[in-house]
């Protein structure tokens, strides 16, 4: 309820918390909570950029402040070596406003990406302190593409 509230202000970021990045989606801390228990994150994402496939090591919430951006969904598998597998299950297309929550571990694994032409800015809720290391939220995920007329079960892929 809270993060839909703060979509809804149209001022709530300032300038330099909308900077994007040619080269990667940027990441900007807004407030991170003193006792550790979640951080509060812009991210601006410039047309064409993409998360990795990841889940996350914490709880998260996202929600839409401005544009469209895409979020891809996929299963996972874990391998004989004990990799974690993606296959793409389905897309969805947010608009702004839109909030969606995620569990931590692997059974919500997901890219975010911006394929439109205008930037996109998302705020993100994880329930644990990312100061030091924003990056620490992810668990990245290989990606398996089935070969053309693979059945949906198959478990012959290609990864990259």
């Amino acid at each position: 309820k809270c993060l839909e509230e703060l979509l809804k202000k149209p001022d709530l970021l300032a300038p330099e918390h909308r900077d994007g990045c040619e080269t990667d989606y940027s990441l900007h801390i807004l407030y991170a909570d003193p006792k550790g228990r979640f951080t509060l994150l812009a991210l601006v994402w410039e047309p064409g950029q993409q998360s990795a496939v990841h889940g996350h090591t914490a709880w998260c919430a996202m929600g839409v402040l401005e544009g469209g951006p895409q979020i891809e969904c996929f299963d996972v598998t874990i391998d004989e070596e004990g990799q974690a597998r993606g296959t793409a299950r389905n897309s969805v297309d947010c608009a702004p406003g839109v909030v969606c929550a995620l569990q931590a571990g692997l059974d919500d694994v997901h890219r975010v990406g911006n394929k439109s032409s205008s930037t996109v800015i998302s705020l993100h809720v994880y329930g644990c302190d990312l100061v030091a290391d924003p990056q620490s939220i992810n668990q990245t995920v290989i990606v398996c593409v089935r070969p053309p007329g693979a059945h949906r079960s198959s478990s012959s892929c290609a990864c990259r």
